[in-house]
């Protein structure tokens, strides 16, 4: 069975809410909630991110959000797209300094704050999509 964003977001919910307040717990809680937002964000548009240079996949979307082959292919709103590319480019600042940068602390105050920016993420995406 496949797994929506929303499986993913309430996961980084249960872990913030149950797991110890340990260093390794605050990466897996702000690296799940930074994919839940990648993934709702990608769910959320009528067309597939042009791919841009060089950049991978998270990379490609921030750019696409920001990018006039939005403004002309989606329906939502350019400037609710261009809010949606900063949300996730710093979320995405966030998760890296989280999965790869061991030797800089994350506190647990950090995966709350993420985990708040990815539910104001679906809350916007879900208000897009009702006005598209």
């Amino acid at each position: 069975m496949a797994s929506k964003p929303e499986e993913i977001l309430e996961t980084a919910k249960w872990l913030l809410s149950d797991a110890e307040q340990s260093e390794a717990f605050t990466r897996v809680i702000i690296n799940r909630s930074y994919y839940s937002m990648y993934h709702k964000v990608l769910g959320t548009l009528d067309n597939e991110p042009v791919k841009y240079g060089d950049v991978g996949v998270h990379g490609t979307l921030i750019e696409y959000l920001k990018s006039p082959d939005a403004k002309r292919d989606e329906s939502i709103e350019f400037r609710e797209l261009r809010k949606l590319s900063y949300m996730l480019e710093q979320e995405k600042f966030n998760r890296v300094k989280a999965d790869y940068h061991m030797d800089k602390e994350i506190d647990w105050e950090q995966a709350k704050q993420t985990l708040a920016a990815a539910e104001r993420c679906f809350n916007r995406c879900d208000e897009m999509l009702k006005a598209s």
